[in-house]
This record gives structure tokens, sequence and C-alpha cells, in this order.
């Protein structure tokens, strides 16, 4: 397991410890995960948009009762 030392300001480092519950590794873990999963999220939203095609519905309204 790689071991890190980071920077940051006294306040968002004290806000951290206290969030933590005693456990500053693994919060700095899931708030990585969750970083990363909300950029793969995005780069996924963004890749629909560009690919997505048409919903069945819109191309046949009268087959799907709208």
């Amino acid at each position: 397991m790689a071991k890190l030392t980071i920077t940051m300001p006294d306040e968002l480092a004290e806000a951290m410890r206290d969030s933590a519950a005693g456990n500053v590794s693994e919060y700095i873990q899931r708030a990585v995960r969750n970083s990363l999963l909300e950029e793969d999220l995005r780069k996924l939203a963004e890749f629909d948009a560009r690919n997505s095609q048409p919903e069945l519905a819109d191309l046949f309204p009268q087959e799907f009762g709208e």
C-alpha cells in the first residue's frame, strides 16, 4: 500500500479529522474513490450525450402509444 504526504490548510485538516471519526486514511481513501467515480460518471454522461441513439418510442410513437 502506498504512503503519501499531503499538505492542506489547518482548518481543512481539522474539519477532516473531526469528520473522519479517528480513521483519516480511510476517510481520504473514500473521498478519493468518490471523486474518481464522479469523474467516471461525468465522462460516461458526456460519452452518452455524444453517442446516444433515439429511443424507439421517439422513432415509432404510434407503436409505443405516444
